[in-house]
């Protein structure tokens, strides 16, 4: 991806989109907090903002936790 599509997003959502870049698997909301020291709210804003970009998808939620979805890296960016 070119960096020209992070250009007018926030620092959080940089910051969110390369953890999930290095993550070896999707992430729930909590473990990018966790990986990232943002609060949750801050979380759910940048996926919001990349999601609308394309550049992250959510999926359905994690069979560990039903009530959590896994956020991803777009295979469309």
């Amino acid at each position: 991806m070119t960096d020209a599509v992070l250009d007018d997003v926030p620092a959080s959502a940089k910051f969110v989109h390369y953890v999930l870049e290095e993550a070896d698997r999707p992430l729930t909301t909590s473990e990018l907090a966790d990986r990232t020291g943002l609060p949750e709210r801050t979380i759910r804003e940048a996926i919001d903002r990349l999601r609308d970009r394309n550049i992250v998808e959510t999926r359905a939620p994690s069979p560990r936790n039903p009530n959590a979805p896994l956020h991803d890296i777009s295979p469309f960016q």
